[in-house]
């Protein structure tokens, strides 16, 4: 998420049909300094967005770094802002792996695909039922798509419930700007009909940079 190492026209661009080779330290520490010019979420998004693009249509290539893991996906700790506050992680996802239901803890979130495919589902929630056993929430599937190598999407608080799996035979890795470190989340599991149970889980790294 970095810095441009090879400055190219456009001209010797299209002749040599090469992409600008983009450094990953350098491109966060440029994400935070356009972050830190942001005076609200909506820009924050935007500048993060941009970025991202850029670093898809790039000679990006860190994904051989990030590993999977047996019997679920890994979360990679790639930049922590001292200053903005915002959070890279790279997350790799084997065939079959995916997320419940959840959120991202109020805050924003870019992610991009760099490698593979994923299906992302968003999910509104419609209400709560008062249980003696606790709340059950009301979610509705609303839109589901298939992502691929490129693909860069958004999610801004309250519209930040999803789930994000692998149906596929081959790997993919994603890469998460985020407001804040997430240090925990609300996961939802189905219960009946559209009824879910909460259940606050915490988050951890696979590995830190």
């Amino acid at each position: 998420m970095n810095k441009i190492c090879s400055k190219l026209s456009n001209d010797e661009l299209h002749s040599s049909h090469r992409r600008i080779i983009v450094n990953l330290d350098t491109f966060c520490q440029e994400l935070e300094e356009n972050l830190l010019r942001a005076d609200c979420c909506e820009k924050k998004v935007a500048i993060t967005e941009s970025m991202l693009n850029k670093l898809t249509d790039s000679s990006f290539d860190c994904c051989q770094k990030w590993d999977c893991r047996e019997g679920c996906y890994a979360r990679h700790l790639v930049f922590q802002g001292s200053e903005s506050g915002c959070c890279i992680v790279a997350m790799s996802w084997g065939p079959g792996q995916g997320t419940p239901v959840h959120d991202h803890d109020g805050t924003w979130c870019v992610e991009c695909c760099l490698e593979g495919r994923l299906e992302v589902v968003q999910y509104e929630m419609e209400g709560e039922v008062d249980e003696p056993e606790g709340n059950l929430y009301h979610f509705e599937a609303k839109n589901a798509q298939t992502v691929g190598k490129g693909s860069v999407g958004c999610l801004i608080p309250p519209f930040e419930h999803h789930v994000i799996r692998n149906p596929f035979t081959e790997r993919a890795v994603t890469l998460h700007v985020y407001g804040k470190e997430l240090k925990k989340a609300s996961c939802f599991y189905p219960v009946n009909d559209n009824l879910y149970r909460r259940e606050e889980r915490p988050l951890s790294y696979a590995s830190a940079q």
